[in-house]
Parts: structure tokens; C-alpha cells; sequence
């Protein structure tokens, strides 16, 4: 009865790991790169987006322009948000 068992469980767990390798890139750590729509690329003032500690990391100064991103928000998320 052990014997059996024990084969089924092995049988179980070869299947398992063999329709498990049919699927890559399906765990957390892959990525899925899709454009974003109607994004643009502004310049604002490094110390409205970084921290104290962010500006020193990278060698920056509160008033330096960096560009970013812009993503359209809700006004929702903008006052919920804002950092």
C-alpha cells in the first residue's frame, strides 16, 4: 500500500512540475511592457518630488530640474496622493 502511495505521489508531483514548465514568465517577476497613453515629459523641481535623503543620494539640490513623466490622474487621486 506504501508502495503505491509513494508512486502516486511521485506520478503527482512529476506532473505538477511538468505543466508548471509550460508557463513562463507567469510569476511575479515578469514583466509586461505595454506603451502608456497620453503621457509627457515635463521638468519640475527636484524637491517637489525626492526627499532630503533622495536629493543627497543622488547629488542633487532642491532646485535642480529633473525631467519626468507625467501620467494622466483623476482629480480623486490627486488629492489623495500627493506627496
Amino acid at each position: 500500500m506504501k508502495v503505491i502511495t509513494t508512486g502516486l505521489v511521485a506520478l503527482a508531483l512529476a506532473a505538477g512540475a511538468a505543466s508548471a514548465s509550460n508557463f513562463p514568465d507567469t510569476n511575479r517577476n515578469a514583466s509586461v511592457e505595454r506603451p502608456a497613453p497620453n503621457t509627457t515629459q515635463i521638468e519640475v523641481k527636484a524637491g517637489k518630488l525626492l526627499t532630503a535623503r533622495e536629493l543627497q543620494n543622488a547629488n542633487l539640490s532642491a532646485d535642480d530640474l529633473i525631467s519626468v513623466t507625467s501620467f494622466p490622474t483623476s482629480e480623486w487621486a490627486k488629492t489623495h496622493y500627493e506627496r
